[in-house]
């Protein structure tokens, strides 16, 4: 037949996306081991975080604000583009 993902949370299995089928089917679950990214402070150094930032010209902080101010103009871009179209829709209804 082919693969299908599934979640399975509180007892439960979620596929992600609808499967219809005309006769029962043999199921096989395996369960993959959950990938453990935990980080922590001795997968840093100070030398190789001084590499990394040697050519900014700016100080970090100044760099994660900027990062965060582009995240919310496109945000609040976005959420402006889909109130303008939920506007429209509505107006074309009336």
């Amino acid at each position: 037949m082919g693969t299908l993902t599934v979640i399975y949370y509180r007892g439960q299995l979620k596929l992600d996306k609808p499967l219809r089928t005309k006769k029962p089917l043999k199921v096989t679950i395996h369960f993959e081991e959950e990938e453990k990214t935990v980080l922590s402070l001795s997968d840093f150094t100070f030398k190789e975080t001084q590499k990394l930032l040697k050519n900014c010209k700016s100080s970090f902080s100044d760099e994660v604000i900027e990062e965060r101010r582009k995240a919310v103009l496109r945000y609040f871009s976005t959420l402006l583009l889909f109130s303008n179209f939920i506007t429209k829709s509505l107006a074309r209804r009336n």
